[in-house]
């Protein structure tokens, strides 16, 4: 993965965010949030884009968010790759789980009655631990 850029400042009157990206559909919501898939206009790269309302919660913590995930580069741990301060959002482009998190995995499993195969939950296990391990 590249280097993520700094926070890009959009001081015309365009959107920066949506002069790389296209924004697409929906994939879920927060109290301050939603989360949409993306796709990046130079390559057609498909990513998630979260944009996380400037009333509801402080620029600053949302750019902390960004720049410790940017500084984290680890298989098991999403990479960042842009972070837009626009007009009534703060937006960090991320990579994209297309599985949904781990709690719609196995929310999913379950609404269909089906068990996780012990084999998916040592591996989803191993993965965990070594994202937590290369945290500490």
């Amino acid at each position: 993965s590249s280097e993520a850029p700094g926070p890009a400042r959009d001081t015309t009157n365009g959107s920066k965010l949506l002069q790389l990206y296209s924004i697409g559909r929906l994939l879920g919501e927060g109290s301050s949030c939603q989360v949409h898939v993306c796709h990046r206009r130079s390559d057609g790269e498909e990513l998630a884009v979260k944009m996380v309302d400037k009333i509801g919660t402080p620029a600053k913590l949302v750019e902390r968010e960004a720049e410790i995930l940017r500084s984290l580069q680890h298989p098991n741990i999403v990479a960042v790759h842009g972070l837009f301060s626009e007009r009534c959002f703060v937006c960090i482009v991320m990579d994209l789980y297309p599985g949904g998190d781990l709690v719609d995995g196995l929310q999913r499993h379950l609404q269909g009655r089906r068990l996780v195969h012990p084999a998916h939950v040592a591996r989803l296990a191993r993965q965990m631990g070594a994202g937590i391990d290369y945290l500490h």
